[in-house]
């Protein structure tokens, strides 16, 4: 009923395994399903995507706002995609690949 979040702003040193970690508390939790919830969400940096660099998509900038642009990296920063929209050439990151943020013109 209640989500908090707090993630370190550390950086990963060279040569140090990454990791993160997640820690429910509350009662009669089902581990299995909690376990099994999250293994569905993990991708990896590896994980073949929709769109390559160059592609021309749009992206949801704001609630109801789309605009136009090209992929320019994958997996840029943990984000599936850097997108640099046409308007005024600023970028974005779409941070999952999911038409309800990123689609195909």
């Amino acid at each position: 009923m209640i989500f908090r979040m707090d993630a370190s702003t550390e950086e990963w040193q060279e040569g140090e395994k990454r990791q993160n970690r997640l820690c429910f508390i509350g009662r009669n939790l089902d581990r299995d399903y909690i376990d099994g919830e999250i293994k569905k969400c993990l991708v990896k940096d590896d994980t073949p995507l929709r769109f390559k660099v160059g592609n021309r998509v749009e992206c949801q900038v704001d609630i109801n706002v789309w605009k136009k642009g090209k992929i320019l990296l994958t997996w840029d920063e943990g984000n599936p995609y850097r997108v640099q929209l046409d308007e005024d050439s600023s970028q974005v990151h779409a941070p999952i690949y999911s038409d309800k943020l990123i689609r195909k013109i």
